[in-house]
C-alpha cells in the first residue's frame, strides 16, 4: 500500500508555544513573514525608515564636456549600502554651485530625517554650500577631517540633521559608517558591527584616523588585511571613543 500524509506538517512541528522567532533589530525577510503568516499575525510593529537625502554638490557633475565632466563616485557606493541598512534613500542633484540653486533643493528636501551633501566641503570661491546653511540652520560641528578629504561638517535645519561628506570617495565612504551607519544602529538599539578580535592587522591606524583594509587571505580561521585602496576594500577600519572597530562593506557585493 502507499503511504498518504507523508509530506504533511502537523500544527505545531515547525514553531514550539513559546519559542522566540525574532530579535529587535531584527530585517524581516519573506520567510519571517511566511512564519507570521502560519500564526496568524498580520501586521507587527516595526521602526519607520529614516530618509535620507542624498545630495552631490558641485559645477564638475555637470560639465557637458564628457572630458571634464566628473562622476558622482560616493553616492552610487553609498545609496546601496544606506538602503541595505534601513534608509529610506532619496537622491538629489547633481547641483551646480550656484546659492538659490542649494537653498531650493534644501528646501525640497527638508522633510528628510537626514540631509547628505556630498562635495563643496572645500574652502574655495565655488564651495557655497556653508553660506547657505549658515543663513537657513544652526551649525553642530563645522569641520571633521579625515586623511584624504577635509571639512566635512554637520547643521541643524528644522527637524532635519545635515551632513556634509567631502567628494573624496574614501572619506565619504568612512564617514558614512562612522556616523550614518552608527546612527541607524543606535535607533534600532543594535550593537555597532566590530570584526577587531577576528583580525591581524598588519597596519593599525593611528587614534582619530580613518584607515582602509582588504581581506587579503584567511589562515588559521583569521582575516589577514592591509591597507588598500577603496575600489578593493571590503572593510573599513576607524576608531570611536578610543576604541578600534573594524566593519565589512560589503562594496562587492552591492556595488559592483
Amino acid at each position: 500500500s502507499v503511504e498518504t500524509k507523508n509530506n504533511w506538517l502537523k500544527p505545531g512541528s515547525e514553531i514550539s508555544g513559546g519559542e522566540k522567532l525574532f530579535s529587535k533589530g531584527r530585517k524581516i525577510s519573506v520567510k519571517d513573514r511566511f512564519a507570521l503568516e502560519l500564526l496568524g499575525i498580520r501586521s507587527i510593529k516595526v521602526f519607520k525608515r529614516p530618509k535620507l537625502s542624498i545630495i552631490n554638490t558641485g559645477s564638475e557633475l555637470i560639465n557637458t564636456l564628457d572630458l571634464e565632466k566628473v562622476l558622482p563616485l560616493s553616492s552610487w557606493i553609498i545609496s546601496p549600502v544606506a538602503q541595505f541598512d534601513g534608509f529610506e534613500v532619496i537622491q538629489s542633484g547633481p547641483i551646480e554651485d550656484d546659492e538659490s540653486l542649494l537653498e531650493e533643493v534644501l528646501t525640497e528636501n527638508k522633510k528628510s530625517d537626514i540631509i547628505l551633501f556630498i562635495g563643496g566641503t572645500g574652502m574655495g570661491k565655488r564651495d557655497l554650500i556653508r553660506k547657505v546653511l549658515n543663513k537657513k540652520s544652526k551649525p553642530v560641528f563645522e569641520r571633521f577631517n579625515t586623511p584624504v578629504g577635509k571639512n566635512s561638517y554637520a547643521y541643524l535645519y528644522e527637524d532635519s540633521l545635515i551632513l556634509g561628506f567631502s567628494g573624496v570617495v574614501q572619506a565619504s565612504v568612512a564617514l558614512y559608517h562612522l556616523i550614518l551607519r552608527n546612527l541607524i544602529f543606535k535607533q534600532r538599539g543594535l550593537k555597532l558591527e566590530n570584526l577587531v578580535d577576528f583580525c591581524d592587522i598588519s597596519e593599525k591606524p593611528g587614534i582619530g584616523r580613518n584607515n582602509w583594509y582588504v581581506s587579503e587571505k584567511i589562515e588559521n580561521g583569521k582575516l589577514i588585511l592591509k591597507k588598500s585602496n577603496f575600489l578593493n576594500s571590503e572593510f573599513v577600519g576607524f576608531y570611536l571613543d578610543e576604541e578600534l572597530f573594524i566593519q565589512k562593506t560589503y562594496f562587492l557585493n552591492q556595488v559592483f
